[in-house]
């Protein structure tokens, strides 16, 4: 195979990867949610923002990071699971009880028998909500990116945080890649992505939107 039909390939394995997304019912609730806030809302117009290479290489993991409601975070296929908001939001063990963790950090982590992989390591304007397998070697991660107007003449604002863009990541673990889609920019005060978040991960994030209220 010369290389132009290796290009070929590449781009045709990722226009069927992006269809495959597209048609996934899974995604119901989160492209409702968008369209609330922009009504244009639809993943066939977003706009390819390159490939990359797979984060991290493979290291031992402890279970604790997968254990008790830890789960619920994990998207799994055969002996994979799929942590995407790794280093955001986790259960922590005190004594007989879980407690709702948030931190700083952000990653979508892949895990395999007693390894673990980082697959995204995600920027600190970033942001995830859920992943979702398509096949055996193929999964992808909803998220968000926070846009100011330097980043992006789309953005009509003044700072950092006031805009906002939906992101899908697409992961093919068979040749180590990483397709990046971007959604169109919105100003930031309609799409808050929190007010979603609200609706996956309640525990970690009601009591965040009660404070703001007050």
């Amino acid at each position: 195979m010369d290389t132009e039909e290796l290009v070929d390939e590449v781009v045709k394995e990722k226009e069927s990867f992006i269809d495959d997304v597209k048609r996934d019912g899974r995604l119901g609730s989160w492209t409702a949610w968008w369209r609330t806030c922009d009504r244009s809302f639809n993943i066939g117009g977003f706009v390819d923002a390159g490939v990359m290479a797979i984060a991290g290489e493979w290291k031992p993991f402890q279970n604790k990071s997968i254990e008790g409601p830890n789960k619920e975070f994990l998207a799994r296929r055969g002996g994979r699971a799929v942590n995407p908001v790794w280093g955001r939001m986790k259960y922590v063990r005190v004594g007989k009880v879980w407690q709702a963790e948030t931190g700083p950090r952000c990653g979508v982590m892949l895990y395999e028998g007693g390894r673990a992989r980082k697959v995204v390591r995600c920027g600190e304007l970033d942001g995830t909500f859920k992943a979702f397998w398509v096949d055996k070697n193929r999964f992808y991660v909803t998220a968000y990116r926070k846009i100011s107007p330097e980043m992006s003449a789309e953005c009509e604002a003044k700072e950092v945080g006031e805009c906002v863009a939906a992101i899908l990541w697409l992961v093919d673990l068979k040749d180590d890649s990483v397709w990046e889609y971007r959604g169109p920019v919105v100003t930031f005060s309609k799409c808050e992505p929190n007010n979603f978040l609200v609706k996956l991960y309640p525990e970690f994030y009601v009591q965040d939107v009660a404070a703001k209220k007050k």
